[in-house]
């Protein structure tokens, strides 16, 4: 957020930088902020991810950091946490420019809350507790899952192009190291289709 001007200007609208040498601060201001109503977006990745949907598929639930984990628990499991899924950023806004790429688009995905009142303690939580720091990794994993099924369903015309254009399923789908550029590129020009014109081709071709 220092160095982009964009997203320097997220500041303007409430955005938060967290600094990886000391992220408690930030998390006890966002965990005030929660308990005094206030709604928070977290990228429990920590960043935008230069990759496809087709490299989601296999990494999404094992990127997920701790602090949303932590939030939850210094609010003693009080606070409900929505699941989003962003698709699109990495072909909007490529890491490194400011140029967006025309044509592309974003979608947002919403699931269903998730409540973690069975991690509530009577004396409350704090990272001198033992079992603090492992209760978060477990949140954290709950919350990359539900991402991730909200991932498959948002994009599943896409998978499934992906697997009728290889003839196979997705975790066989090889590529050598000669053509893994060419690959990424194609990969990222399908993700900028939107689902619905991938689903006419598919019905098509069916």
């Amino acid at each position: 957020m220092k160095e982009n001007f964009l997203f320097r200007s997220l500041t303007l609208i409430g955005g938060i930088p967290i600094f990886r040498e000391n992220p408690k601060p930030t998390l006890n201001y966002v965990s005030r902020s929660l308990q005094e109503g206030f709604a928070i977006l977290i990228t429990p990745q920590g960043r935008r991810i230069h990759r496809t949907p087709f490299h989601d598929y296999f990494s999404l639930t094992e990127e997920g950091r701790t602090g949303v984990g932590r939030i939850v628990l210094t609010t003693n499991g009080e606070i409900p946490v929505v699941p989003l899924y962003i698709r699109g950023t990495a072909e909007v806004l490529r890491p490194g420019t400011l140029k967006p790429k025309f044509g592309s688009y974003i979608s947002v995905s919403f699931g269903e809350p998730l409540y973690f009142h069975q991690y509530s303690r009577q004396d409350g939580w704090s990272e001198s507790i033992s079992d603090f720091f492992p209760k978060s990794r477990e949140i954290t994993d709950k919350i990359m899952k539900s991402i991730r099924d909200l991932f498959l369903d948002t994009e599943k015309h896409y998978l499934n192009f992906l697997e009728w254009k290889f003839n196979t399923e997705l975790i066989k789908i090889t590529i050598s190291s000669k053509k893994e550029k060419e690959f990424n590129r194609f990969l990222h020009k399908v993700a900028c289709v939107p689902p619905n014109q991938i689903k006419k081709f598919l019905e098509l071709k069916r």
